[in-house]
């Protein structure tokens, strides 16, 4: 493959007969429109490497790494990686920019050897609502059929990035039969705190609006009714979850996703926020949704009452806006940390833990201790923050259990440790969809020590080279992903 073009500023007037022609033999289909996905950290990336100065007469370009799956909403593209081209790489032709075969090699290596499809983005800074030119057409009709003979089954497309984050261009879709469809980038997810949406989402009408005055108050309208129109996804609904599950009704999320496969038992009920004497043995699931429809007729429930990770639970989860992770064992979150980088949703975890001493009396509590998490795809993960780590699974896999309890055989709960604990959970998840509060004053990494009411707040750093979530970033479905949830998981 030669060195390969990209646009000039201003195209030729030999390339404005080009019109609205279609690209090549592809077809753009009424409703074609596909998502873009990027994680934590790439917008300032993207931004600050499209906004350096390009080389004279050439136009700076970045290259990205893409996966993809499809969702209820339609299909989606996950940015897992940016290449910037080299300044020593760019060539000036007389017909737009070029870079160099060593380049091209590069790109088309790592795309081959991740099985990744590849995005070619540069900026249109001036415009709210940035299209492909007639030049970057001309550009796409040839650079889209190499992209797709180098690696078939992924998306690879043209991007250009405008002002406010605006996005616009076209994708090569992969089809089931081994084709491939020609859609248009409808939709930008930035993956930060608050989450990013262009254009916005301005979420359905609310009937029931005066439910909602005081909490407007806060949120506004606007914020309403972004609630209104996410999905939100909680794993695991026992004492916590079944806490996380009865806020989000109350504060409108539009549908929630219960996700656990166990019954209610005698010891849950001292716990288990909805759930009464007659619920023994009824699947949790069934309570949560009947919990969520006598608290809130206006949200929406889907339950799978499976193990996870199980096919319809990751399908489930990567449709979301937001996943919440209430689990017990650390094998459970090495999984759903899988599933919320490969598919870029931000995942919030809490946990709770507890020392106590031999003997008798009322003060055998020595600690008392909680936390709430906050995981951004591209930032850090469960094993920079160390609440993973090959010793702690060790511990777990050889059957001693998870270490969130000492000198206990079974886990001490309390009601009210778990309340506190999802509440502060639903206020984090309030901020990553509606950016109510001052950024600052967002803590990704929370812990409550109870016994000494205090709250330890630490801003983690991230690492890029972190061997447990690097392979993982915005990989879409591997390629072949159908009716085994193992393709993803066993990775």
């Amino acid at each position: 493959m030669s060195s390969s073009k990209a646009k000039p500023k201003k195209p030729r007037k030999s390339q404005a007969r080009l019109g609205p022609r279609p690209l090549g033999e592809d077809v753009l289909r009424e409703g074609g429109r596909v998502e873009v996905r990027f994680p934590s950290t790439f917008r300032d990336r993207l931004t600050e490497e499209l906004a350096r100065p390009a080389p004279p007469g050439a136009e700076r370009v970045v290259f990205a790494l893409a996966g993809n799956f499809l969702t209820q909403s339609g299909p989606v593209v996950t940015v897992s990686d940016l290449l910037e081209v080299p300044e020593a790489d760019y060539r000036l032709t007389g017909e737009g920019t070029a870079w160099s075969s060593g380049m091209t090699a590069r790109v088309a290596s790592e795309a081959i050897q991740k099985a990744l499809g590849i995005l070619l983005i540069h900026s249109h800074g001036w415009s709210n609502q940035p299209a492909l030119s007639h030049t970057d057409e001309a550009g796409a009709r040839v650079l889209l059929p190499r992209f797709r003979s180098l690696v078939p089954f992924r998306p690879h497309g043209s991007l250009v990035i405008g002002r406010e984050n605006s996005i616009g261009g076209v994708v090569s879709y992969p089809t089931p039969g081994g084709g491939f469809e020609i859609k248009r980038v409808e939709r930008a997810r930035w993956t930060e705190s608050p989450l990013k949406l262009t254009p916005d989402r301005a979420g359905p009408d609310i009937e029931r609006e005066e439910v909602y005055d005081r909490q407007e108050l806060l949120i506004g309208r606007a914020g309403q009714r972004i609630l209104a129109a996410s999905k939100v996804a909680v794993v695991g609904l026992g004492g916590g979850g079944s806490h996380v599950v009865q806020q989000l009704a109350h504060i409108g999320v539009g549908t929630i996703v219960l996700v656990d496969d166990d019954s209610v038992e005698a010891s849950n009920l001292s716990r288990l926020v909805g759930a009464g004497p007659a619920d023994l043995n009824r699947p949790k699931t069934a309570v949560m949704k009947q919990l969520v429809q006598g608290v809130n007729p206006d949200v929406r429930v889907e339950a799978f009452g499976e193990r996870f990770p199980s096919t319809n639970g990751i399908r489930a989860l990567r449709d979301s806006d937001v996943i919440v992770s209430c689990v017990d064992t650390l094998a459970s979150r090495v999984e759903l940390q899988k599933v919320s980088w490969r598919y870029v949703v931000p995942l919030i975890d809490i946990g709770m833990g507890t020392r106590i001493s031999d003997g008798e009396g009322p003060h055998r509590a020595t600690a008392v201790a909680g936390h709430i998490h906050r995981y951004l795809p591209g930032g850090h993960c469960m094993w920079c923050s160390g609440m993973l780590s090959p010793e702690k699974l060790a511990i777990e896999s050889a059957g001693r259990g998870p270490e969130y309890v000492k000198g206990a055989v079974n886990p001490a709960q309390v009601v009210s440790f778990n309340g506190a604990l999802a509440s502060f959970a639903v206020v984090e998840l309030m901020q990553l969809l509606t950016g109510f509060m001052a950024r600052s004053t967002s803590r990704p990494l929370l812990s409550i020590d109870f016994l000494e009411s205090r709250l330890y707040s630490v801003q983690p750093r991230s690492d890029r080279r972190c061997p447990h979530d690097s392979g993982e970033l915005a990989r879409g479905d591997p390629v072949g992903f159908a009716a085994s949830a193992t393709l993803v998981t066993g990775m």
